[in-house]
C-alpha cells in the first residue's frame, strides 16, 4: 500500500499522525508525509519521506490571539488549509497513492484526494462535531474550494469523511450525535468511524541525568506543549506557586522560553527546553498543562491527575471533559496567580479521587483497539476503494 499522510504544518499535529504512519511503515507499506513548508526537518528526523506544500503558517507556532474567537478558530483553520489544496492535488496525481490519511483538522487532503480520485481516511483527535456545526463555519470555503477543483457542491460536508474515520478520541468524551433518533436507539445511517487508541509519539532526544536523580518525593510535570508555551508569565507563576512545596517541579518550556531564570526560582524547580514526554510522565504524580490533545492522552495513559490551563482551539473542550470526569482541576490562564495554582496542584495530589478518575479514563483508553488496527482498516480501504463501515466487512454487508 502506498500511503500519503497529511497534517497541519505544526509540530504537535505531525506528532499526532506519526504513530499511525510509523505503524504503516512497520507493516511494510510505503509512506510519504505531506505538510506545509517549514516542517520538513521534523518529519525527516522521524524517519519519513516528506513533501512540503502550501504555507508555513503554523510551523513556528501560532499566536494565541489568532484563535481568540470560537467561531474564528474553525474558519481560520479551513481557510489556511485551503492554501495547501493545489499543491496536494499535484502531489497526489504525481505519486498516485492507494490511500490518503489526513488528521481531522487538515481539510486540504479530502478536497485534493476527491479531485484526484483517491480514497481518503481521517484520523480524529477531536470530538466528532455534528456536521451542521461544521457546515456553519466551513461550508462557504469548503464549497468555494470544491468549485475551483471542478467538484460538485457539498453543502452538508458529506465528502469530508466519506470512506473511513479512525477515531482516536475517548468515547465517553464524545458529544451527542447530530441525529436525534440515535439518542433513543432509533435507526442510524451506517458509520465509517472506528475506534483506535490515541497515539503515543516521542522524539528520541536525550533525557537529562538530573531527571533520574530527583529526590524521593512527588514530581509535578509542567508543560504548555509546542505551540502555546509563550502565554504571559505562566511558567513563572507556576514556579512561584510550587517552589516552597515538598515536590520536584519539572518544566519543559519549548524553544521560545529561556529555562534558566525559571530554574533559578527555587531548588526544586527544574526546567529544560524539551525532554521526551514519556520519560517525565513515567516518573511524575501530577501534570500541569494546557489540555492539548497529545499531553492529555499521554498523561491519561499513566492515569495521572492534572491541572488544566487551556488557552485556545481544542484545549478548552479537553479541559472541560477532564474536569467533568473528576480527573483535573481547570484554571483560567487569564486569572492565574500562585495561590490558585498551589491550591489546584495540592488538590490533585492530596485528594485520591482525582487519581482514581484518571485511572478510570486510562482503562477506557487502553480498552480501545491498538494503532495496528488502524493500519488494517487502511489496507481494507486501499483494497476496495469503498467506505469501510463499522461492523461490516464491506459495503455489501449493509445493503
Amino acid at each position: 500500500m502506498k500511503l500519503v499522510v497529511t497534517c497541519q504544518p505544526a509540530v504537535g499535529h505531525f506528532h499526532a499522525v506519526a504513530p499511525l504512519a510509523r505503524a504503516a511503515v512497520d507493516a511494510g507499506h510505503e509512506v510519504v508525509v505531506a505538510t506545509g513548508r517549514g516542517m520538513g526537518h521534523w518529519v525527516t528526523r522521524a524517519g519519513f519521506a516528506v513533501r512540503e506544500v502550501g504555507p508555513a503558517w503554523l510551523a513556528d507556532g501560532p499566536r494565541a490571539g489568532a484563535f481568540d474567537d470560537p467561531r474564528r478558530r474553525l474558519r481560520l483553520m479551513s481557510l489556511a488549509t485551503g492554501s495547501m489544496v493545489a499543491g496536494l492535488v499535484d502531489l497526489l496525481r504525481e505519486l498516485r497513492p492507494d490511500v490518503v490519511l489526513h488528521e481531522s483538522l487538515e481539510w486540504a487532503a479530502p478536497l485534493a484526494a476527491d479531485a484526484a480520485g483517491v480514497p481518503y481516511a481521517a484520523l480524529g483527535q477531536l470530538p466528532r462535531l455534528p456536521r451542521p456545526v461544521l457546515a456553519e463555519v466551513m461550508a462557504e470555503p469548503w464549497n468555494a474550494a470544491r468549485r475551483r477543483l471542478g467538484l460538485p457542491a457539498d453543502p452538508g460536508l458529506e465528502r469530508l469523511y466519506p470512506y473511513l474515520y479512525l477515531d482516536a478520541y475517548l468515547p465517553s468524551w464524545q458529544p451527542l450525535t447530530a441525529n436525534p433518533l440515535s439518542w433513543f436507539d432509533g435507526p442510524a445511517e451506517p458509520d465509517v468511524a472506528h475506534l483506535i487508541q490515541p497515539p503515543l509519539y516521542q522524539v528520541g532526544d536525550e533525557v537529562p541525568a538530573w531527571l533520574a536523580a530527583l529526590p524521593d518525593r512527588p514530581v509535578v510535570y509542567v508543560t504548555m506543549g509546542t505551540a502555546f508555551n509563550q502565554v504571559g508569565p505562566l511558567f513563572a507563576t507556576v514556579a512561584e506557586a510550587l517552589r516552597d512545596q515538598d515536590v520536584s517541579v519539572v518544566m519543559t518550556v519549548g524553544s521560545g522560553v529561556d529555562p534558566a531564570p525559571l530554574a533559578a526560582l527555587g531548588p526544586n524547580i527544574h526546567a529544560a527546553r524539551y525532554i521526551p514526554q514519556e520519560a517525565v510522565l513515567s516518573r511524575c504524580a501530577a501534570v500541569v498543562q494546557h489540555a492539548g490533545y497529545l499531553t492529555t492522552v499521554g498523561a491519561l495513559r499513566h492515569g495521572l491527575p492534572m491541572v488544566a490551563i487551556p488557552v485556545a482551539v481544542d484545549q478548552p473542550y479537553h479541559a472541560h471533559r477532564l474536569a467533568a470526569a473528576g480527573a483535573a482541576v481547570r484554571l483560567d490562564h487569564r486569572a492565574l496567580d500562585p495561590a490558585r495554582v498551589r491550591a489546584a496542584v495540592r488538590a490533585v495530589l492530596d485528594e485520591p479521587l482525582y487519581r482514581a478518575n484518571a485511572g478510570r479514563l486510562r482503562r477506557e483508553m487502553l480498552a480501545m483497539p491498538p494503532t495496528g488496527h488502524g493500519v488494517t482498516l487502511l489496507e481494507r480501504l486501499a483494497a476496495t476503494g469503498r467506505p469501510v463501515f463499522d461492523g461490516a466487512d464491506d459495503l455489501a454487508a449493509v445493503r
